[in-house]
């Protein structure tokens, strides 16, 4: 009854014969019998996945015959596809540009926009225009407005089998403030280092390895300030390759802009697939990170990390996300975009939406797998076929199924 009622459940059930004497085979009813028992080999091993084998073998090493009891329940598996492009995916990024001394968008120009082309011809999207925002009339004024009006469009759905996807998710970078205060006489006034040294930080974690990155400067000089700590932590985020870092002097000397680099190149990243860390600065009670004296001169303390945490400076960091804008072209058809379909910046373009001063010719702002997006793996790094996909690369994948068991009922309880 137990072994019945463990057959009956869930699991494998294991029970085999301690040793087996006599083997004879009966090729028909009725018919003669063959001995086997010269060819019948004792099981060695025991583990499920042997057992299961050994359980079913009855022409080989004649090894089921030990079995009494093996129940094993059906799996099918996991199964997974990779490769799967679904479609041909077209995508332009713009750097978007910020009122001076701000982080914000600066307002479209007038008659500022992009101009689309397709087989359904030449549609201009640009400041001055109107369209529904929430379900009111608007008059297209920001990049905000644009992208809703970009998205409203299924004009190109009828003529070209084409959906307009615009997001303010491209092009990102992080615009980093570096801060830096001593406290003297329980005031606070602009820090200045107390004597000369390395400052190092940690930036995010190293795209090869996953373990965490950090970078320090070059040996800065006693009395270096707030904009001379910026500057050093961006030659060293340069020095990296990993990241990019320039001055933003239109907001101050102590801010920058950080974009990422595509793994192995010295292109910046336009893709919505980015991800731009903040610059941690490192302090330790050894003072073997950060050895630049941080705290004023007047203090007798230990290390940086002892006077950070008596409050006689701070040295911190702050990182505003800053995202440009995107559109993607998505071919929702069976045949492939014709040449024809380009997006463009419109020709008072380049103040809001920072397009080439060159001639438009489809190419400005194009991300380009393995350039401009990181390469696109079917591995581990598929992320990019939702932006980049040639119709040449459409397709439905490659299934495979892991895991997979074959129900085994060797069943004797009834001998």
């Amino acid at each position: 009854a137990f072994l019945t009622d463990a057959v009956a459940a869930t699991g494998i059930v294991s029970v085999w014969f301690d040793s087996v004497t006599k083997v004879e085979k009966q090729a028909a009813y009725g018919g003669s019998y063959t001995d086997n028992t010269s060819s019948l080999t004792a099981p060695a091993a025991w583990d499920d996945a042997t057992a299961a084998t050994n359980a079913v073998d009855f022409t080989s090493t004649f090894t089921g015959y030990y079995a009494y009891v093996f129940s094993r329940d059906v799996n099918g598996g996991t199964t997974t596809t990779t490769g799967a492009r679904a479609n041909q995916v077209i995508t332009y990024t713009y750097v978007t540009g910020m009122a001076d001394n701000t982080f914000t968008d600066t307002a479209l120009l007038t008659g500022e926009g992009l101009s689309l082309t397709g087989a359904g011809g030449t549609t201009v999207f640009d400041q001055g225009d109107s369209t529904l925002v929430g379900g009111t009339a608007t008059t297209v004024a920001t990049i905000d407005h644009l992208v809703t009006y970009l998205n409203n469009n299924t004009t190109y759905n009828v003529t070209d089998n084409m959906e307009i996807i615009a997001a303010r998710d491209g092009a990102k970078s992080l615009l980093v403030t570096v801060s830096y205060v001593n406290s003297t006489a329980g005031a606070a006034v602009a820090g200045l280092t107390s004597s000369a040294g390395i400052i190092t930080f940690q930036m995010g974690t190293d795209a090869g390895t996953g373990a965490a990155l950090y970078l320090a400067t070059a040996s800065l000089p006693a009395g270096s300030a707030t904009d001379d700590i910026a500057d050093g932590v961006m030659d060293a985020i340069n020095a990296d390759g990993q990241y990019q870092a320039v001055t933003m002097t239109s907001i101050g000397s102590n801010v920058f802009k950080v974009t990422r680099s595509v793994s192995g190149t010295a292109t910046a990243d336009m893709s919505p697939l980015v991800s731009i860390p903040t610059p941690s600065f490192v302090l330790d009670a050894a003072q073997t990170s950060t050895v630049a004296g941080l705290t004023p001169s007047a203090y007798n303390v230990a290390s940086n990390l002892a006077g950070s945490n008596s409050s006689l400076f701070t040295l911190s960091t702050s990182g505003a996300a800053k995202a440009g804008l995107r559109v993607s072209l998505k071919n929702t058809g069976s045949l492939a975009f014709g040449s024809t379909v380009t997006l463009v910046g419109d020709v008072q373009s380049n103040t809001a939406i920072i397009t080439s001063a060159a001639a438009q010719d489809g190419v400005d702002g194009l991300l380009v797998d393995g350039v401009s997006i990181g390469t696109y793996s079917s591995a581990n790094y598929t992320g990019t076929a939702d932006y980049v996909t040639t119709f040449a690369q459409v397709s439905a994948g490659t299934t495979a199924t892991t895991g997979a068991v074959t129900a085994v009922n060797t069943n004797r309880t009834t001998w």
